[in-house]
C-alpha cells in the first residue's frame, strides 16, 4: 500500500492514502481521499475510529485499518458467507382490521388469498380503515399507495435484514452483493454440515449488545405471543470474493475477478426452529431445514405388500 505522508498546500487527487505526519499518528490508521482538493496550513484532527469523515481545507477524508489490508488481504476465491433473516408473513404482521384506528408506521399483512405473501402494507396516513380489506391489496407492488377510508397505506416488501460477520477490503462493515448491502453484525453460525445421514440443526449466535435483537423479539412477540422469531426464514448465502460487486473496492473495480450476481453455491434455508438462549450478551436461535418438521415422515404413507400384493415381484 503506497502511502503518502501529509503536507500543507498540497494537492491530492480521489483515492490517495494519507499517513498522518508522525508526531499525529494514529496506531493502525490511514486515511483515503474521497474529494479531491488542496491541503489546508494546518494539519486537522485526526480520528480514532474506522469509517470516520475527516475535513481539511476543500478534501475529504475517510479514515481505514492499514492494518487489515496488509494483513488479511482477500483471496479471489475466499468464501464469502452471507446471511438473510426474512419475517413470516402469517405469524410477524397483524392481519388488516376493519374500522381501526391506525397510526403512522403501523404495519399490517392481508386475508386476501391472492395478496402476494412479500409484501406487507404500512400506514404512510393515520386514521380509520373502512369496512371492508381494501381491494387495492391483492394487486399492490411495491411502492404503490391503496386508500383505505381515512387511511393510506404504502406496499412495501416484508422485512428482510441481511448481514454478514466477516468484512469487507475497505473494513467498512458492509458487503454489496448483487445490489443489496450486508451489514457487518457480530454473529457466529456454525452446524450446517451434515452428519451421518442426518439433517443439520445449525445455531445463529447474535450479538445483543445493542438491544436490537431483543428488540425485534418484542415487536414480533405483540403479533404472536413468545413466538421469538419463529418460523422467520435464514437463508445462507456463499459466493466468491472474486465475483462480489466492484462498489465494494476503492476506485468501483473488482480487482480479483468479474462481478457475477448469479455466482454462488447452493442457497441453505432454514427456519428458526426455537430460541435457545436471550441475555443481555447474545440471542442464541436453533434452525431447521424447511421440511424437517417433528413428527413427520416422508413420505407420509408406507407402501406395503398388504395393500400392494405386487411390490417386491417382476412381471415379464
Amino acid at each position: 500500500m503506497t502511502t503518502t505522508v501529509w503536507s500543507a498546500n498540497t494537492s491530492l487527487s480521489a483515492n490517495t492514502i494519507v499517513a498522518p505526519t508522525e508526531s499525529n499518528r494514529v496506531a493502525g490508521l490511514f486515511f483515503k481521499v474521497t474529494v479531491a482538493g488542496t491541503t489546508g496550513s494546518s494539519e486537522p484532527n485526526w480520528p480514532s475510529a474506522i469509517k470516520e469523515t475527516v475535513y481539511d481545507n476543500d478534501i475529504q477524508y475517510v479514515s481505514f485499518s492499514a492494518v487489515f489490508s496488509d494483513l488479511q488481504p482477500i483471496n479471489p476465491s475466499a468464501i464469502i458467507e452471507l446471511f438473510t433473516l426474512t419475517f413470516n408473513y402469517g405469524l410477524h404482521y397483524n392481519l388488516w382490521e376493519n374500522n381501526r384506528t391506525y397510526e403512522l408506521g403501523d404495519v399490517v399483512s392481508s386475508s386476501n388469498s391472492n395478496a402476494s405473501r412479500t409484501i406487507v402494507f404500512k400506514c404512510t396516513t393515520a386514521g380509520q380503515s373502512g369496512n371492508s380489506e381494501p381491494s387495492g391489496f391483492a394487486s399492490a407492488s411495491i411502492g404503490s399507495t391503496i386508500s383505505d377510508n381515512q387511511v393510506v397505506w404504502t406496499a412495501q416488501s416484508i422485512d428482510i435484514y441481511r448481514f454478514h460477520s466477516g468484512s469487507n477490503l475497505d473494513a467498512n462493515g458492509e458487503i454489496v452483493w448483487a445490489g443489496n448491502s450486508y451489514l457487518r453484525f457480530p454473529v457466529t453460525a456454525e452446524g450446517f454440515a451434515f452428519q451421518r445421514g442426518q439433517l443439520p440443526r445449525p445455531k445463529l449466535i447474535v450479538s445483543n449488545a445493542t438491544g436490537l435483537i431483543s428488540t425485534i423479539l418484542e415487536a414480533v412477540n405483540l403479533v404472536t405471543v413468545g413466538n421469538d422469531l419463529t418460523g422467520a426464514t435464514v437463508t445462507r448465502i456463499r459466493t466468491m470474493a472474486k465475483f462480489i460487486d466492484a462498489t465494494n473496492f476503492s476506485g468501483g473495480s473488482n480487482p480479483l475477478g468479474t462481478p457475477d450476481p448469479t455466482a454462488e453455491f447452493k442457497r441453505e434455508i432454514y427456519t428458526i426452529d426455537r430460541k435457545a438462549t436471550e441475555n443481555r450478551e447474545i440471542v442464541e436461535f436453533e434452525l431447521a431445514a424447511v421440511f424437517d418438521l417433528a413428527g413427520i415422515r416422508a413420505p407420509k404413507r408406507q407402501c406395503t405388500r398388504s395393500l400392494f400384493p405386487s411390490i417386491g415381484t417382476f412381471n415379464q
